[in-house]
């Protein structure tokens, strides 16, 4: 059995394609998708670990997933570690946008 483990980050980055005439790949570089990637690393199988960035921007927006805080993390190259957050499965929400549910007659 395999399990699927995500990371969310939000914040600016740079995107296009980077290499040479011979090998050209898009590409999207910046802190914020280093971080994105070092959240991945930390979920397990069944996890939705995220930033205090994109906790903020939830919050702001007035949703509240019950994400449950989780012990700072150091990030290499850092010296101050980053406040993260987690949705463990058994929390998840089904989130439904009203505007895209079906009419009713």
């Amino acid at each position: 059995e395999t399990g699927l483990g995500i990371g969310i980050n939000e914040g600016d980055v740079v995107a296009g394609n980077v290499g040479s005439a011979m090998f050209m790949n898009y590409t999207i570089i910046g802190d914020a998708v280093n971080i994105a990637s070092r959240l991945c690393q930390r979920a397990r199988a069944g996890e939705m670990v995220f930033s205090s960035t994109v906790k903020h921007s939830l919050d702001a927006r007035g949703l509240d997933i019950k994400a449950m805080q989780l012990p700072p993390m150091t990030l290499r190259g850092r010296s101050t570690p980053i406040d993260i957050f987690c949705v463990p499965l058994e929390r998840r929400l089904d989130l439904v946008d009203p505007a895209l549910e079906p009419l009713s007659s």
